[in-house]
């Protein structure tokens, strides 16, 4: 993916032709710079239950549905939710 970008990156002044030389510079800067956070923040969510702050927890989801479960049926014994650890619940 970051050959493709840089790439992109390289040949994307020549389509600027008309423009001046310090516009060129600002947009190629920019949209190198958007493709590149895409691409990071991509790499990031694709693997959403790896244990990160970013991540989904299934332990928490689990658990909720387990509380749910045993409520329908009318348990007596039902777990606690889980806490969170600052910002996320582990």
């Amino acid at each position: 993916m970051h050959l493709s970008i840089y790439v992109f990156i390289i040949i994307l002044p020549f389509g600027f032709t008309d423009l001046a030389f310090s516009l060129e510079i600002f947009i190629n800067l920019l949209l190198g710079t958007s493709f590149f956070l895409i691409e990071r923040t991509a790499y990031y969510l694709q693997d959403p239950f790896e244990d990160r702050e970013t991540d989904v927890s299934v332990t928490a989801i689990a658990r909720v549905i387990e509380i749910n479960i045993l409520d329908m049926i009318q348990d007596t014994e039902t777990p606690e939710l889980l806490e969170d650890e600052g910002f996320y619940i582990k």
